[in-house]
């Protein structure tokens, strides 16, 4: 099966705050797979998955980051918002807005990106996602009143309610007790079925191993290396 390119690195470096983290890295990644980017050093990975999601625009890069042929850093406001449509960050600690709701934080990115189009399904399938990590009746709750692992669970549900292609996860099992880490594998194997692409940096490759299809040894391909078949 032929899959479609959705994202292409072209002699991408990256500065940030005074350290070269990226050096003439290029790499394409495919529709429907699943990555896990290594680095010797893991914050090289975690700015590269930064990068990519376009929240690094005032750090000294050069080259191109283009999704679906559109510059990440060169296309225009309305062209990066579509981009962020499709393409979803979920940081390791989950970030929620401390004075929202838990229903206000999870539809603040759809009324950001989608302002004509929050309505009462949105919310449904969000209810319908907090069932299957059994975090019943919160929407009116606040983050203050939930536990770590709830707030992170959250962030998944946020990402998937965007609808997007790609997800890049910044240490999806990260502070996660193990009782707690197989519904967010079941979670992100769900959406893996939806035909998403995972792109991830974790240090529990023998956990995730069923989500990743390539480990990309980013040292190497900034040198003279290759990715890594799973």
């Amino acid at each position: 099966m032929n899959r479609s390119e959705l994202l292409r690195i072209t002699d991408f470096s990256l500065e940030c705050g005074g350290i070269q983290r990226i050096r003439n890295l290029s790499m394409t990644f495919e529709a429907e797979r699943g990555y896990r980017i290594v680095s010797a050093n893991e914050m090289d990975a975690v700015y590269l998955i930064k990068a990519i999601a376009g929240i690094l625009p005032h750090h000294p890069q050069s080259g191109q980051i283009c999704f679906k042929n559109s510059d990440i850093y060169g296309c225009k406001e309305p062209e990066l918002k579509s981009i962020k449509r499709e393409m979803v960050y979920v940081f390791r600690e989950g970030t929620l807005i401390a004075n929202l709701t838990v229903r206000e934080n999870l539809l603040l990115p759809i009324q950001h990106l989608y302002p004509h189009d929050v309505s009462d399904d949105i919310i449904e399938r969000a209810v319908e996602y907090l069932a299957n990590f059994r975090l019943n009746n919160i929407l009116d709750q606040r983050p203050a009143e939930l536990s770590y692992a709830a707030k992170k669970k959250l962030s998944y549900v946020r990402a998937a309610l965007l609808e997007p292609r790609v997800v890049l996860l910044d240490k999806p099992m990260f502070n996660l007790e193990i009782d707690d880490r197989e519904p967010v594998l079941d979670f992100l194997n769900y959406l893996r079925g939806q035909g998403v692409t995972l792109i991830m940096v974790s240090q529990f490759p023998g956990l995730l191993a069923e989500l990743i299809d390539e480990t990309i040894m980013l040292d190497q391909l900034m040198g003279s290396g290759e990715k890594e078949q799973v």
